[in-house]
């Protein structure tokens, strides 16, 4: 590791990049001694990113509503490198302890990478039901929300931090989710652009990556919301976003989750140094048309 800082002029004055700590050549590990946090890490993006993570030389804290996939996962690491904890993102308490216990253990989070959320019905707009939209704002924005506040304690004393949020494509192009799941990810890429611009000063970075369609991942998600669905109409309606979406990706396949995880976990590293507020759109091409 290694402190950099540069020194360059604007109109006569001369201005110093402040020091930040850089990998060494020696070390290529980007996120090498860091601690990260990754919500939704029992399976899909979610345990990529987390298995990324420590081959980035990181001690990652496993979070997941699942905690028995969680734990089970965390026992394929290395000895000390990753720790399962349950939390429902819906329950703000379980958030507070999550945060509290990752602290207590590892001694600090320098990173939170936010993959968890959930699905809606795909139901017409006029059939969604309010407990559907309670749900899903709840874990995929308050919770998100609650996550980043609990979080960046640690991170102001440490003087550094990075936040990664997942986002989606359905908060760019009309037809990839439900009314509820759309707008949810509408509003958190509103949140990662307005706790970027809160939090620049402290040195914490705040970025989004909007995946598309990724195999294994949202096609499990909607399968299981495809076996539970009130109506035949909703089932067809979900078959049909799933089918145009793969039809409109110009890569015509959809993601591996640990494509997925490259984008969030270049965002959380040194790498990505000068990006905060910004959207990395990982689909394929979707919606470059």
């Amino acid at each position: 590791m290694a402190e950099a800082g540069v020194l360059f002029t604007i109109d006569g004055n001369t201005v110093w990049t402040g020091g930040r700590t850089v990998m060494t050549d020696n070390d290529p590990r980007r996120l090498l001694d860091r601690v990260v946090v990754v919500t939704g890490a029992a399976g899909g993006i979610g345990k990529s990113v987390a298995q990324g993570a420590a081959a980035d030389g990181a001690r990652v804290a496993l979070l997941d509503v699942d905690y028995e996939a969680a734990a089970t996962l965390a026992e394929t690491f290395d000895e000390g490198v990753a720790w399962a904890v349950r939390v429902d993102l819906g329950d703000v308490d379980q958030i507070e302890a999550a945060v509290a216990a990752v602290i207590e253990h590892f001694g600090g989070i320098d990173v939170l990478i936010n993959v968890a959320g959930i699905q809606d019905q795909l139901e017409p707009v006029e059939a969604v039901p309010a407990e559907v939209w309670d749900r899903v704002f709840s874990i995929n924005v308050r919770g998100t929300a609650f996550m980043i506040q609990h979080v960046l304690p640690a991170m102001f004393a440490a003087g550094r931090g990075a936040i990664v949020i997942t986002t989606s494509t359905a908060s760019l192009i009309a037809g990839g989710g439900g009314a509820a799941y759309t707008a949810s990810k509408g509003a958190l890429a509103s949140l990662t652009r307005q706790v970027a611009y809160e939090v620049a000063d402290r040195n914490i970075r705040v970025n989004a990556v909007a995946p598309g369609l990724t195999a294994t991942d949202l096609m499990g998600t909607s399968e299981k919301i495809l076996e539970r669905q009130a109506s035949a109409a909703a089932g067809r309606a979900l078959q049909k976003a799933m089918d145009s979406s793969v039809g409109g990706i110009p890569l015509g396949r959809p993601a591996d989750p640990t494509e997925i995880a490259n984008v969030a976990l270049f965002l959380a590293s040194d790498a990505a140094s000068y990006l905060t507020g910004a959207t990395l759109v990982a689909d394929g091409g979707l919606t470059i048309h």
